[in-house]
């Protein structure tokens, strides 16, 4: 459980209005914290998660879908769960990949001060 995992001593990476992203300094997880998402993943899940977000912004206007109900088009993001997706407004998006891509960047900082 998320819960277990995360206390006041685990380190912040990043975070910006919509959310933050922090690891845990026991078990190395990442917890991420976007709107009212909340995902705890390993490190690789993440860096895939990256991957998906970095291709999906070089193009947004090939991933934007059409939601019923819905004013705006949304870029969709897939999961594991084929019944579970992810919907964000263009901005929404292009503060998760902000925020992802900021707190890659801290991973790749910690790295180099641990080498």
């Amino acid at each position: 459980m998320i819960e277990d995992h995360h206390n006041n001593t685990d380190l912040l990476l990043h975070e910006n209005k919509h959310g933050f992203i922090f690891e845990c300094e026991e078990c190395y997880e990442l917890l991420i914290s976007f709107g009212n998402i909340l995902v705890n993943m390993e490190k690789k899940q993440f860096f895939r998660l990256k991957s998906i977000i970095n291709n999906i912004s070089k193009n947004k206007e090939e991933h934007l879908s059409d939601i019923p109900n819905q004013k705006n088009k949304k870029i969709i993001i897939n999961t594991i769960d084929e019944k579970l997706n992810f919907s964000f407004e263009i901005d929404e998006f292009k503060h998760l990949h902000d925020l992802i891509n900021q707190a890659s960047h801290m991973l790749e900082i910690k790295k180099l001060f641990q080498e």
